[in-house]
């Protein structure tokens, strides 16, 4: 059936070829180690396309776009990274102090702290954790937030606190002839969005 006149017209394509009903798109960037998937609900079949052309396990992980998304599957924290500076309301006698008292310097203006958990599991808090941690990001008490973890099935997970990914939207027309969308077209069409986001590595 054509989309101008409704009438039903005999099928161009011989049965050996393939007919697109839906494309799938995957753009994985070497720099920042990210794939850019549009169709989420096909991440295991890429995932799986992967282990056979690569032979090695590929896992494929999300980035959470909310806390509260992320909260709901962390299980057991691995780590939790930031960086906290020197202030007015830093408080006295605090960790500045024991650093520069340690060392013989003056006030240290940043510190980058890695805070390793093992795995410790966390289920009944970890809402409430990460609450508390977005609550002193937003209140630039601590910068640069990453938390890691591990969901139900041991797969790693980690959050950005501050830079959620969210979802890319491109504007590409599908092809006149054929209502398919050109492969070079998306794939230029996001580099250049991601660009204007300014995202690291394109």
């Amino acid at each position: 059936m054509t989309k101008d006149t409704y009438l039903s017209e005999k099928n161009p394509r011989k049965n050996n070829q393939i007919e697109y009903k839906h494309q799938l798109f995957a753009l994985y960037c070497l720099k920042n180690n990210t794939l850019y998937l549009s169709n989420l609900q096909k991440k295991d079949k890429i995932a799986g396309f992967l282990n056979e052309v690569l032979q090695k396990d590929v896992v494929i992980k999300n980035y959470y776009k909310s806390i509260n998304d992320f909260s709901i599957g962390l299980k057991r924290l691995k780590n939790i990274a930031f960086v906290t500076k020197w202030d007015l309301f830093s408080e006295p006698n605090g960790i500045f102090d024991v650093i520069s008292d340690s060392f013989g310097l003056d006030a240290t203006e940043q510190l980058h702290i890695k805070a390793d958990f093992g795995g410790k599991t966390i289920a009944d808090i970890g809402k409430k954790l990460l609450s508390n941690i977005k609550k002193q990001s937003d209140n630039k008490q601590i910068e640069n937030v990453v938390v890691c973890g591990y969901d139900d099935n041991d797969i790693e997970m980690s959050l950005d606190i501050n830079n959620y990914v969210e979802l890319i939207k491109i504007d590409v027309e599908p092809e006149a002839d054929s209502y398919l969308y050109n492969d070079s077209d998306v794939k230029n069409a996001l580099i250049d969005e991601l660009r204007r986001l300014n995202v690291q590595g394109t």
